[in-house]
């Protein structure tokens, strides 16, 4: 998959692409990332992008022109910016993603960015909550890690999935050495060696913590799921 992110801060973006499963998938030639400094495409020797806002008001706004000027040249494809006013970002959304050939993301600073550019190019708009980051890059990232998770050979597909939401529930509580600390235990059934038993016990954790964290998760899951809680809430009254 062929990556672009467009942005001001270039070194953001390079601070989270330096670990080592990131640089692994770029080795691999899994995904193939091109960092764009919006900058080298302003037309101004200052290589400002950004001016005071039409109608006043507070703080900056990036100018249309460095976009356009590269949205021409490169004939960029499905472009993505992370925006509070676009949809919430979700499992399925990223799936969907993982899918294109080629993503384009371009990141938001200041106020905002002239709404021409999103008019004219943005494919998707995309929110990673209600609440305001201080620019596009973070949001990015975000998105994009979890898109680069379902990109097959990124990570094991068994691992993808059994994660959470993968299957509309959460996952179930992992545990390591050692068997005791601070008097809290792992779950027995965990060091039994029956995998029947240890199937059966995360099936169950993993519904029961989506009951008590997550229970607008519970009316889209499967009759079975379904059924199985209700045991479960049986069995706990």
């Amino acid at each position: 998959m062929k990556i672009t992110i467009v942005t001001i801060f270039p070194q953001l973006i390079n601070s989270f692409t330096n670990n080592r499963i990131f640089q692994r998938a770029l080795e691999n030639n899994i995904i193939d990332l091109n960092i764009v400094n919006l900058r080298d495409f302003s037309n101004n020797k200052h290589k400002s992008v950004d001016d005071y806002g039409f109608g006043g008001g507070v703080g900056m706004v990036l100018k249309p022109e460095s976009f356009f000027d590269f949205f021409k040249k490169s004939g960029a494809k499905n472009i993505i910016f992370p925006s509070p006013q676009g949809v919430k970002l979700n499992n399925e959304i990223a799936k969907e993603l993982s899918s294109k050939n080629e993503l384009t993301f371009i990141c938001g600073h200041y106020e905002g960015i002239d709404e021409r550019v999103v008019e004219k190019y943005v494919d998707l708009e995309v929110s990673i909550g209600d609440y305001v980051v201080s620019g596009g890059e973070l949001p990015t990232m975000v998105i994009l890690d979890s898109i680069i998770r379902f990109i097959p050979q990124f990570i094991k597909k068994e691992s993808a999935e059994i994660e959470s939401f993968e299957a509309g529930k959460l996952d179930f509580g992992v545990y390591t050495r050692p068997e005791t600390i601070d008097n809290l235990k792992v779950p027995s059934v965990l060091t039994s060696g029956n995998h029947s038993m240890i199937n059966q016990y995360r099936k169950r954790d993993s519904l029961l913590r989506t009951l008590i964290k997550r229970p607008d998760l519970i009316s889209k899951l499967p009759k079975e799921d379904k059924q199985f809680i209700k045991n479960i809430v049986k069995d706990i009254l």
